[in-house]
Order: structure tokens, then sequence, then C-alpha cells
């Protein structure tokens, strides 16, 4: 029943492709490690448009990193959604909203980047985001954990936001992102403050009527810069998760450990390779 089930899917998305001219891709990539071989097969289907894209892109791996249930029936291999999303673009392209499964991205191009791995980590995640020629505004909600996952005791999901202004090539941002333990928070994927006066007005401690219990919100907050041109890249990243102003305002008290990152870096850019000079992120903490 599964490889009927299976034959019939291929054939149906062989013909989407030919009737709606969807591009499709077979990738195939091998490792050895002095040890043992294993490959990476990669199928792609895609139609990128100016107001909507349409990615499906999934992995095949051979390596044992995962255990998986129908590994006889696909050869000892696992398979990935590495990415799996539909993105909505306005006619003019300033609006954008995206949802699905995707390997997010940093604002900055950097292996070293901050608030997202460079690796290939895919998430479920809902994306409303804003770019003109001078400014850009972005906010996603993005899923760590369900509630039954059986790996984790309880959910966790990211909000992040980003605001930036442009200048020609020029770009300065601020990012915040808090992550929750909860499964979605209407509060910080809509309102555009940063998320730290959402967390401050619903905390415990308060009066008001939408101080809110049993909430274990961690937020963080950072800035970027950076400048792209055709021959060279240039980058610097900030990440504050937290600061101790105690130190200045309340010396008697308590001293929280300040935890500071940040990564710089410059790539140059010819017409067969890039050269890349980064400086690794580094974190700060003084007791």
């Amino acid at each position: 029943m599964l490889k009927k089930r299976t034959l019939i899917m291929v054939i149906c998305l062989f013909f989407t492709c030919l009737v709606f001219a969807v591009n499709f891709e077979i990738g195939f990539q091998g490792f050895y490690d002095f040890e043992e071989f294993n490959d990476r097969i990669g199928v792609k289907i895609y139609h990128l448009a100016p107001n909507f894209d349409f990615v499906a892109d999934i992995g095949f791996y051979s390596d044992d990193k995962y255990s998986f249930h129908e590994s006889d029936y696909y050869f000892d291999h696992y398979f990935l959604i590495e990415n799996g999303y539909i993105t909505f673009r306005s006619f003019n392209n300033n609006i954008k909203f995206s949802s699905g499964i995707k390997d997010l991205q940093d604002e900055i191009n950097s292996p070293y980047s901050l608030f997202f791995s460079s690796e290939k980590i895919s998430q479920p995640y809902l994306e409303l985001g804003y770019e003109d020629e001078h400014m850009f505004y972005d906010t996603r909600w993005i899923q760590l954990t369900s509630p039954s996952n059986k790996h984790f005791t309880e959910p966790k999901s990211m909000n992040y936001k980003t605001y930036g202004l442009k200048f020609g090539d020029f770009r300065f941002g601020y990012q915040d992102a808090v992550v929750y333990n909860r499964e979605f928070d209407f509060f910080y994927l809509f309102n555009p403050l940063p998320v730290y006066f959402s967390q401050e007005i619903r905390a415990s401690g308060n009066t008001m009527p939408w101080a809110e219990e049993g909430k274990n919100d961690n937020s963080l907050m950072g800035f970027f810069i950076d400048y792209d041109k055709p021959t060279y890249y240039f980058y610097s990243q900030i990440l504050v998760d937290d600061l101790n102003t105690n130190r200045f305002f309340y010396p008697e008290k308590p001293q929280n450990p300040d935890k500071i990152a940040f990564s710089s870096g410059m790539t140059f850019k010819t017409q067969r390779r890039q050269f890349r000079f980064a400086r690794c992120p580094c974190y700060s903490i003084y007791v």
C-alpha cells in the first residue's frame, strides 16, 4: 500500500511540474570520512515568481543520525523536510506574507550569525514583513517544540522582530527575540513594539488587568550593520541577553552577570570565489 501511494505521488508531482512549469531538481552528494561513505539525495520542487514563491525541498540521508521507522523502505535512508513554504508578496513587493517550514536565515550573511544559526535548521514559522527603499520591518513566529513532542516535557516557541533603515547599500537594524514555554503568543507576533515592552506589562507582579501568571519568557535584543557592494560585504552584529545595570544604580543588590555576544566580518567577492574574514562570536561575562 505504501509503495503504491508513493508511486502515485511521484506521478502526480511529475505531471504537476509539466503542466504548471514548476522547476524540478534532483541532487546527489557523497561524504567519506575515511571510515564509511554516506550520501544525501535532494529532491526539490519550486516556483519563484515576483509575487509568489512555492518551495518543497526534501533531503534523504544515510548517515544514521536519526532512527527512522521506515528506513528499510527508503534503502536505509531517513528524510528531512528542509524547506516547504509559500510566500506571497504585494504587487509593489513592499508587503510579504510567508509560512510553512523553512531554513530561516539571519539578517546578516555570515557563518557566525547570532540570532539564527547559519546551519540548516528548519522550523515551522509564520512571517509578516514590510520593506521599501528606506526601511524594513519583519515579525516572525517560530515553533521550536510542539506540545505533543515525545522528547520534551512542554512546548516552546520563539518570536523575532527586525526594525531597520536603509541608506543605499548600507543597512542599520535593531533585532529582538523572545523564547517562551507556550505554543503561540498573539501579543508578541502582532504587536509592533519591541518584545521587551510586551513582556514587562504582562509580568505577574503588576496590578494591571493584563498581567499574567506562569510566564517564563526570556527576551534578547541586538543591533547590526552591513554594507553590501559588488566587490565586498561588511557586517557587524551584537546580541545582548542580559546587562547588569545594578552595578550603576543599586551596587548593594545582587549583581547578575553580563551576557553579550558580537560578530564582525568581511567578504571579498571575485568572479570565481569569495574570501571571508570574520571574528567568531564571543561572550563577555562579568560577575
